[in-house]
């Protein structure tokens, strides 16, 4: 073993006490870390709630693009309604579902839709992450699930519904802003993903699902 490098045993007592002292910072740090990410989405989520009541009024955003309340709503009720019909199909993603009440699911998705579209606010629900932490933890949502979904709404609605490009892409973008939250990331994406790897749930179930060619 002559080929390895020679290290004194100061220098090594040095670089296994440094290495002590980063996981213990690493350690400290991470609730700190979370709790910063978690205040700078509160600020950015009530910025843009303010953004999107000025456009409500104007008449400019989605919602009020689709019909406003009446026309509106309806539109948003097909879609939730075509969304599920899809997802309850697909084996990779039905089991997520087995023991949720759709009907109130349904509800909620709807006053949720309606929210990030920029209609009135009525959604009422947990925080994003906070309504995905069982899925996270115990079922193993992970980012191919969230990409399936993401599948199954843009089928909605190209095929079922027929919304013009414009507004699909728009969608299809104010959804993808909120695949960190679903997945229980934070705002830069590293803390909490860390925390995913070491729970290591979305490995453990990625080879459990079945029917993953569908």
């Amino acid at each position: 073993m002559d080929y390895l490098p020679k290290t004194s045993p100061k220098r090594a007592a040095l670089a296994y006490g440094g290495a002590a002292v980063l996981a213990v910072l690493v350690f400290v740090a991470e609730p700190i870390v979370l709790t910063i990410a978690a205040a700078i989405r509160t600020i950015r989520m009530w910025r843009e709630s303010y953004v999107q009541k000025q456009r409500y009024e104007r008449g400019e955003t989605i919602y009020m693009r689709l019909g406003g309340p009446g026309p509106g709503d309806l539109m948003i009720t097909r879609l939730v309604d075509h969304f599920y019909l899809r997802v309850l199909k697909d084996a990779r993603l039905a089991e997520f579902f087995s023991t949720v009440d759709m009907r109130r699911q349904r509800m909620h998705q709807r006053r949720f839709i309606t929210l990030i579209l920029g209609g009135p606010r009525s959604y009422k629900g947990k925080g994003l992450s906070t309504a995905h932490a069982y899925m996270r933890d115990e079922q193993g949502l992970c980012e191919r699930h969230f990409e399936y979904i993401m599948e199954h709404l843009l089928a909605a609605l190209t095929k079922d519904l027929d919304f013009q490009k414009d507004m699909v892409e728009e969608i299809i973008a104010k959804v993808m802003v909120l695949k960190n939250q679903v997945l229980g990331y934070t705002n830069n994406g590293i803390a909490e993903s860390w925390l995913a790897v070491k729970r290591g749930a979305c490995a453990a179930w990625a080879d459990a699902w079945t029917g993953s060619d569908a």
